[in-house]
């Protein structure tokens, strides 16, 4: 999937969401999240569509759709007061608060993102059972989000 976008000096550029190479976070605009910032991000799943055909029209219609996990932002305390990136984690698959996965459209995505692993918080199996979701060591408890990007490509042709 591309999702094109602004760049901070009005050019056009993509992102491409790519799923087998680990490409796959995303930055969604969305008014109910809490805080300052009104997005969430999320980890694409898969890539979806569906043709649809109703009583009411006639002619079939497609549908395209994406299948995601939600990261939640990281409120504690202690890491409000030291930190230099915004945290973001996994929801857990039994919170009764938030969906851990949900289905959104392509069109409301606003860019893919870069997160970082935090290491020294180590992986943890609490978030998710062992599924297809997670690899053997389980999931990044937390990941920090990488907000400065050097816009200067390393390679020039």
């Amino acid at each position: 999937m591309r999702v094109n976008f602004t760049t901070y000096d009005v050019q056009q550029d993509n992102d491409i969401i790519h799923i087998p190479f680990d490409k796959r976070d995303i930055l969604v605009y969305n008014p109910q999240e809490q805080g300052p910032y009104p997005w969430a991000f999320a980890r694409v799943l898969g890539i979806y569509h569906a043709t649809v055909l109703t009583r009411t029209r006639l002619n079939p219609q497609t549908y395209y759709f994406l299948w995601v996990r939600w990261f939640k932002r990281d409120q504690s305390p202690s890491f409000a007061t030291i930190r230099k990136f915004d945290r973001v984690g996994f929801v857990p698959y039994d919170s009764p608060d938030e969906e851990p996965f949900g289905f959104i459209d392509p069109a409301s995505v606003i860019r893919g993102c870069h997160l970082i692993p935090d290491f020294n918080m180590g992986r943890t199996h609490e978030l998710m059972p062992a599924s297809i979701f997670q690899d053997g060591d389980g999931d990044w408890k937390k990941f920090c989000v990488a907000q400065c990007v050097n816009p200067t490509p390393l390679f020039r042709s």
